[in-house]
């Protein structure tokens, strides 16, 4: 078996399980303030977007399982966010809008999917930039946040998150070498992997 199989189906596997390490971790801790809304909102979105994209696309099946566990896994942690973070009504609202948004765009979306001539071509485009920037950024409110706070909330991401978050990026890295994938593929996955390393130094260092 090709090294570029053997990465892309181990990294399969580990984006099945990559975010329930933090779906445990914030339910354990329950100390949710600390985690970046940013974060959250920029991951729960990408995700919808990429689910969004693998069907209009139709993608191979693994695509589309990925990206409908992660999408259930950040639902779960939207839901974690509202019930263990203290809220002030102007965010509360926040909150229940984006899921109802949520619920429209799935609704309208599977019904442009079963009237595909009323699908703009555009759309898939579009979703998958919107999929591959939040991916590749996502992590970016997390670390500023704990750089302002002096590393008091850099222990609010799971370190099973992150470890295998690190994982894939080299697996990925792998893949987009050996494969050959164009240059802003090698290079989203080069700068995720870059800011992992930055959020697992703040998670290690001294307070």
């Amino acid at each position: 078996m090709e090294i570029s199989q053997i990465s892309l189906n181990a990294s399969f596997i580990l984006y099945l399980i990559f975010l329930w390490p933090q779906i445990f971790h914030n339910w354990k801790h329950k100390e949710l303030h600390n985690l970046s809304l940013g974060f959250h909102f920029l991951l729960f979105f990408s995700y919808l977007a990429d689910l969004l994209f693998a069907f209009y696309q139709n993608m191979p099946w693994q695509y589309k399982t990925v990206s409908l566990i992660g999408l259930t896994c950040l639902l779960i942690q939207h839901f974690q966010l509202k019930h263990y973070y203290k809220f002030n009504s102007r965010l509360n609202k926040l909150f229940d809008f984006s899921l109802i948004f949520t619920l429209i765009i799935l609704l309208s979306s599977f019904f442009h999917l079963s009237q595909r001539q009323l699908t703009p071509k555009f759309l898939p485009i579009i979703l998958g930039f919107i999929a591959n920037i939040g991916f590749v950024f996502y992590l970016i409110p997390q670390i500023i946040k704990n750089h302002l706070n002096n590393q008091k909330k850099a222990k609010s991401i799971s370190l099973g998150f992150l470890i295998l978050g690190f994982s894939i990026n080299i697996l990925d890295l792998i893949s987009a070498i050996s494969l050959n994938w164009p240059i802003a593929s090698k290079l989203g996955c080069l700068s995720s992997f870059l800011l992992k390393i930055i959020l697992i130094i703040q998670y290690f260092k001294p307070k």
